[in-house]
């Protein structure tokens, strides 16, 4: 009886467990539901839009250790640490950064090939095209051909 009730146990906390790390999304992609993909909380240093490409701000950080971001002017760079997404974030304020799904990333205006990864460009902020043709130091994916500056759907994966 005695492992009866164990085993009883052990999957309802195994269940509950797996219950509570779900991580669930559109597979249209469609960002009107549920967050679609994986992200974390940041701070800001300066104001950063939605959509924005960012890198890590370690001097930014008071020694508190908290995590801080700021965009870049760094072409090409493979230091990013996500896109902001779904909400800007004030200076000093802390938000959500993608770091992996779908998101909407800002593009430079460069052009972009529908399914083209996207790196960071001299355009704080923006992506556009890797210079690269092997894709090191690409952050995304566009869903979507984009031929003008502005915000493109793209799939967030961190190299």
């Amino acid at each position: 009886m005695k492992r009866i009730m164990f085993l009883a146990l052990a999957m309802l906390l195994i269940g509950s467990v797996a219950y509570g790390h779900q991580i669930s999304s559109d597979p249209a992609g469609n960002m009107t539901s549920q967050f679609p993909g994986v992200q974390i909380d940041v701070y800001a240093a300066a104001a950063v839009d939605a959509g924005d490409v960012v890198v890590w701000d370690v001097g930014a950080s008071t020694g508190d250790n908290d995590a801080w971001v700021a965009t870049t002017t760094t072409a090409d760079t493979g230091l990013v640490a996500g896109v902001i997404w779904p909400n800007d974030i004030a200076a000093g304020n802390s938000g959500s950064m993608v770091i992996y799904g779908m998101a909407e990333c800002d593009t430079a205006g460069g052009g972009i090939a529908d399914d083209g990864l996207l790196c960071t460009t001299a355009t704080a902020g923006a992506g556009d095209d890797c210079a690269s043709t092997d894709g090191s130091g690409s952050y995304a994916a566009s869903t979507a051909a984009a031929a003008t500056s502005g915000q493109v759907k793209c799939f967030v994966q961190l190299k």
